[in-house]
Formats: structure tokens, C-alpha cells, sequence
């Protein structure tokens, strides 16, 4: 009885050798204001996607190549009675802006995100313009 029991126990011990022996899945890693200034430890093959809370931020495009940006998308909040009374005007910022980042290499890397209007006329403070993240990158 214990012969069969390890035979057919074979396969089972077979197929956890080869899930324990892949690489991790990649994960998705979302940032937004409340990790700015803080290190994000990431994998090389992680999507991550950075969120900010207004349509007026941006980041500038990298010229490190090992680190490549994409255009935002931008989901304006548009003015509606069930809506914040500060978005209740268009072009008012609320909304958000979500960029997507791959890094090619492992290291370090910081993206800084900056904005120079607060809101309708209303210029930021030196706290309130611009925001950073810094990345490690590992395999």
C-alpha cells in the first residue's frame, strides 16, 4: 500500500520542484503621493505605475535609458453636484495622472513629479510642487 502511495505521490513532489524553481511572477506596484520621498524596493520585471492626484503634475521623460516613462493617462474629475465643490469649475486640476515605468537595469533611481499651479490661480508653495520617488531595483 505504501509503494502505491509513493508512486502516485510522484508527480505531485515532481510539479512543487518545478513551481518552487520558477522565478516569481511580477507584481504590480502602484505609488502616489503618500510614498513620495520614500524608498520603493521594486523587481526588474514589475509593472509599476505611478498616480498622482491632480492634472496638473508632471514628470519630465528620463534620459537614463534604463529607465523609460510613459505618456500619462489622465482621468479628469469633471464638475457634477456629487462631485468635491473644489471641482466643481473645469480646469480646476482634479483628477488624476497615471504614468507606467519600467526600469532595464538593477539600481537605484529617482523620479521626481512637479506642478506649478495649485489649483485655478493658485500657484504651490516649494512643499506642494513637486513630489519624488525614489526606486531600488533588483533582479
Amino acid at each position: 500500500m505504501r509503494k502505491g502511495l509513493l508512486k502516485s505521490a510522484g508527480p505531485m513532489v515532481l510539479l512543487f520542484t518545478l513551481i518552487a524553481s520558477c522565478p516569481a511572477y511580477a507584481s504590480s506596484i502602484g505609488v502616489s503621493e503618500q510614498e513620495a520621498s520614500k524608498t520603493v524596493k521594486v523587481k526588474i520585471k514589475d509593472s509599476i505605475s505611478i498616480e498622482l492626484h491632480s492634472t496638473y503634475w508632471d514628470i519630465t521623460p528620463s534620459t537614463n535609458k534604463a529607465t523609460k516613462i510613459s505618456e500619462p493617462v489622465i482621468s479628469p474629475i469633471l464638475p457634477g453636484e456629487n462631485n468635491d465643490p473644489n471641482c466643481q469649475h473645469m480646469g480646476s486640476g482634479c483628477g488624476t495622472k497615471i504614468w507606467k515605468v519600467k526600469f532595464a537595469k538593477v539600481g537605484k533611481y529617482k523620479i521626481v513629479a512637479q506642478r506649478t499651479s495649485c489649483g485655478e490661480a493658485l500657484a504651490c508653495n516649494a512643499k506642494q510642487s513637486h513630489v519624488s520617488f525614489i526606486f531600488v531595483v533588483s533582479k
